[in-house]
């Protein structure tokens, strides 16, 4: 096989039930020149049988003898990967017939894009999950919530490789969010696009269904982060307040107090390093203040 332009990276640990459909979204895809890196995570039901009964020769497949665990097998799943585009997929979802073609021609027309992701619909529904499609916002927003759907992206190899971005091993349940980041805060940029073009399925063996406290945890700390690269100088000492802005509901009137102080503090920081786009970050944080006030 020539040297392939996608490295689709798919971990799977125990999914007997919908890998055979999963692959065969890739496989049937209408751009052919990928290879498949098929890591099976130390499954101990019929995973491994399924896989190797797929008679494809973009297929590699590798098995490990225990679970290493998601952050392990994609870290390894780059580091074998020959593309010089790697995708994600997940080993209970499907991607749309075009996925590939599409998000790979939107790389190619948007040469300053390094990773792009899609929108998704949930599997066997009419709902769906829907991401903003503005790179500028994407900035901002990953103050608040990962702004990306793991399972759809498509991203630059070398812009994250020459930059030494890998999927960060403290970051359990949000290794997606702190890589998007560390790719903004080293000054890779991200989007999505409006297609629908993964399917996403919803059931109880997924990880996250299971640790849903606990990735919350982490991805309070990816934000935290975040915010202090940019404004370490003012938050350093004022966390509750940053989170009350952020996530309150209702707050007491000195809370809120601090929490428009802060915002204000925050606008003049931006202004004057012009970290994000005056106009947005301001609409952004405003949102924030308005939220609080409308529910005391």
């Amino acid at each position: 096989m020539n040297r392939p332009v996608i490295s689709v990276i798919l971990p799977a640990y125990n999914a007997e039930r919908f890998i055979s459909d999963s692959l065969d979204s890739i496989i049937n895809q209408s751009f052919e020149n990928f290879e498949i890196l098929v890591l099976n995570d130390g499954s101990t039901d019929n995973t491994k049988d399924i896989i190797l009964s797929k008679k494809d020769s973009r297929i590699r497949y590798f098995e490990h003898k225990s679970n290493l665990g998601i952050i392990k097998s994609l870290n390894k799943g780059l580091y074998l990967s020959k593309g010089d585009f790697i995708a994600r997929m997940d080993a209970d979802d499907l991607s749309e017939i075009r996925r590939l073609e599409i998000q790979l021609r939107y790389l190619k027309d948007n040469r300053f894009i390094d990773a792009v992701g899609t929108q998704m619909k949930i599997y066997g529904t009419n709902n769906t999950f829907n991401y903003l499609c503005e790179e500028e916002l994407h900035r901002i927003y990953l103050l608040e919530y990962n702004t990306l759907a793991h399972p759809t992206i498509l991203m630059r190899k070398e812009r994250f490789a020459s930059n030494n971005l890998y999927y960060d091993r403290q970051a359990f349940l949000v290794e997606d969010y702190k890589l998007w980041v560390d790719a903004v805060i080293n000054g890779l940029r991200v989007n999505a696009i409006p297609e629908y073009l993964l399917q996403y399925r919803l059931h109880e063996n997924q990880i996250t269904s299971n640790y849903i406290s606990r990735q919350e945890e982490s991805a309070k700390r990816v934000r935290w982060y975040y915010a202090l690269h940019y404004f370490t100088g003012i938050l350093a000492d004022q966390a509750q307040s940053y989170f009350d802005l952020m996530y309150a509901s209702s707050l007491s009137p000195k809370r809120l107090k601090n929490a428009k102080e802060l915002v204000m503090k925050m606008k003049s920081i931006n202004a004057a390093g012009l970290f994000f786009q005056k106009r947005e970050f301001e609409v952004f944080l405003d949102i924030k203040i308005s939220r609080i006030d409308s529910n005391i």
